[in-house]
């Protein structure tokens, strides 16, 4: 189609070009506004472009008072940002009234809502990030020194007669922190050799990166943080309906504020997020039959514990017909490939095990031919390293929860004999939470959970595909990794490792022990300082 130069001015604001058949959006275009448009496809012959000028043309059709097409091109060209931001709200109204309302839902996937949600506890950080199709990004207890946050707790609890004593043991959990941080930064000042590293920057980024691993496990889940959230807007409505309906005060507050956000960018595709008890677990006739139950707790663990709960049966030959028939040269189903394999023995299938990862990259991961299959597991392991082994939303994940029952973990490095005093230090400042939290949880059981810390263990069940297992360890056990989730990456890999013989060659996990971080801090300190040259 041939635009005037008034269409040309408009559209050129809101997509990349207008003389191709593959364009993009700019980041101009309303996301509710794209979603709507991309549903259209469906039901219209006319290209995106011609739609997105057809929108404003009814618009002022049906409202005089709506500006014109040439009148929109002018605002653009006069950066006149109020005026197309009220264009672009009415546009996606007028497209909203026959898309959502008339069972459209899909469109809710080509939009995509961001949110900043800051001065949350560790707490609400986990029940926020429990979805499979979000992204999160949460400040990090490695570098960031969080003795200066503030704690974030429950009305409820502070209103409730274990209100002072709360905000007291979790302060003093955090003076722990601080004192255990500054000597440990001393500590691995000390131990780590500056002649090591090319940069002082680098060798005091490791020593602190250590310290803070260490201090990590004294952090209350009371501590406040903030994260970053995007999901997909039909996601978005799940994860709030569900949030909405949490047996936790803070989490329902802030999804009230979050729901009321998102509703100012995207009123058309989630307005009718409600509370739904349905999807929140912990309520409802299945968890008050478990209640019932009576079945007794596991003792407390003194060390990480990961068992196979289950694996699928056959699941390397099932991995390996599935690559042989992604290769789309064997007119056979996948069934049949996989009793072929069966029957021709180890062999073969080593051979197309090296077929299929022998070539694989440096950085390339598993194919997705190799997502067949389920592995479950059960893990008691420290709060703090399933913080880090959640971000993997693959397959299914059980929630865990801030716990005491189940003991805690002693980092490896407070078992050195010089450091004698950092161990009482830490067993002391555990113990005492320990105690408290025990207490709280017979009364306030979903208050408590803010009174354990990091360093506590929890249970978790998590299942994945065959794929999402490699990757997992692969990524977890490597030398920069928190050394808590490196030891799970190991044990789950020697887990599955007897089921795979023929994958075993092509599974590239970091066994090494304690390893610094040397490299990787020298790499990041190279990328910074090349930063402030370009700069």
């Amino acid at each position: 189609m041939n635009y005037t130069t008034s269409q040309e001015v408009f559209l050129r604001h809101f997509f990349t070009n207008t003389d191709s058949d593959v364009y993009c959006a700019t980041d101009a275009m309303p996301m509710a506004l794209w979603a709507f448009l991309e549903g259209g496809y469906s039901r219209s012959q006319m290209s995106m472009r011609d739609r997105f000028l057809r929108v404003f043309e009814e618009i002022s059709e049906k409202d005089e008072d709506a500006p014109t097409i040439e009148e929109l091109a002018d605002a653009v060209a006069r950066s006149r940002l109020p005026q197309l931001d009220a264009a672009m709200r009415k546009a996606s109204d007028f497209m909203s009234k026959w898309a959502v309302e008339y069972g459209h839902n899909s469109l809710k996937d080509s939009s995509v809502d961001r949110f900043a949600l800051e001065n949350v506890s560790q707490r609400a950080a986990k029940l926020l990030e429990h979805s499979q199709l979000g992204a999160f990004q949460e400040k990090s207890t490695r570098y960031l020194d969080f003795s200066a946050d503030d704690l974030v707790f429950p009305a409820g609890l502070m209103a409730s007669a274990y209100g002072e004593e709360s905000r007291w043991q979790s302060r003093q959990m955090m003076v722990a922190y601080r004192e255990l941080l500054d000597r440990m930064k001393v500590h691995f000042e000390a131990v780590l050799s500056r002649r090591d590293f090319k940069t002082e920057a680098a060798w005091r980024r490791t020593a602190h990166a250590k310290a803070f691993d260490v201090a990590r496990y004294l952090l209350p889940c009371s501590v406040r943080t903030s994260l970053g959230a995007t999901m997909p807007s039909r996601e978005t409505e799940r994860q709030l309906t569900a949030l909405l309906a949490s047996p936790h005060e803070e989490i329902r507050s802030i999804a009230s504020r979050m729901r009321d956000e998102a509703l100012r960018i995207n009123p058309g595709l989630l307005k009718h997020v409600q509370p739904n008890a349905y999807l929140e677990r912990t309520a409802g006739p299945l968890a008050e039959l478990a209640a019932t139950l009576g079945w007794n707790r596991p003792e407390a663990a003194t060390e990480p514990v990961v068992n196979l709960s289950w694996i699928s049966p056959d699941i390397e030959l099932l991995a390996l017909a599935s690559a042989l028939c992604a290769t789309e040269r064997l007119a056979l189903p996948t069934a049949s490939i996989r009793e072929h394999l069966r029957q021709s023995g180890p062999d073969t299938c080593a051979k197309v095990a090296s077929a299929a990862l022998g070539v694989r990259g440096p950085h390339d991961e598993w194919p997705k031919e190799f997502a067949v299959g389920q592995i479950g597991f059960d893990l008691v392991l420290d709060f703090g390293a399933w913080r880090d082994l959640q971000r993997h939303r693959v397959g299914l994940q059980l929630r865990a929860r801030p716990a005491t029952e189940l003991g805690y973990s002693i980092p490896d490095e407070l078992t050195l004999p010089a450091l004698t005093w950092e161990l009482d230090h830490y067993r002391r400042s555990m113990d005492r939470a320990t105690e408290f939290h025990s207490r709280v949880a017979r009364e306030r059981p979903y208050d408590a959970e803010y009174l354990a810390a990091l360093g506590h263990h929890t249970a978790w069940t998590a299942a994945m595909d065959l794929r999402q297992w490699a990757y997992l360890v692969e990524l977890r056990s490597g030398p920069s990794g928190h050394q808590s989730y490196r030891d799970i990456a190991h044990r789950m890999a020697r887990a599955v490792l007897p089921y795979v013989p023929n994958l075993v060659p092509y599974l590239r996990v970091d066994w090494s022990g304690e390893a610094d971080r040397r490299q990787a801090e020298e790499r990041i300190q190279a990328k910074l300082e090349a930063a402030r040259k370009d700069s």
